[in-house]
């Protein structure tokens, strides 16, 4: 079952003073999430919110599982170029207790 647990309304940049926080992507998701931390749950994220820095510190309270593009510079460069790779083939990856997981919906357009 997937629902919604906690949200916040993104009312663009604030202003300074003393009740401005961080609105980065990485820090939100870190503050929506505690009330799950340690609890058993996974939280699925967009890539938007997916940054590898974050993917570490939430591995600690087991947590996280996320999209990523193809053009972050932390990934092998074996599941990055896919032109190679059939059409409906899956690669994975194993490294510290993280998954990476490739999967080849269509061919790329040549």
């Amino acid at each position: 079952m997937i629902y919604t647990f906690n949200m916040e309304i993104y009312t663009g940049k604030q202003t300074e003073g003393p009740f401005c926080v961080s609105s980065q992507p990485p820090d939100v998701v870190k503050k929506l999430a505690a009330p799950l931390f340690e609890s058993g749950r996974k939280i699925t994220a967009d890539h938007c919110f997916t940054d590898f820095n974050l993917i570490h510190e939430l591995k600690t309270k087991k947590l996280y599982v996320g999209t990523v593009r193809k053009n972050k510079r932390q990934l092998p460069f074996s599941f990055v170029n896919v032109k190679r790779r059939a059409q409906y083939s899956s690669m994975f990856g194993f490294n510290n207790g993280m998954v990476l997981a490739s999967y080849i919906s269509r061919k790329e357009k040549t």
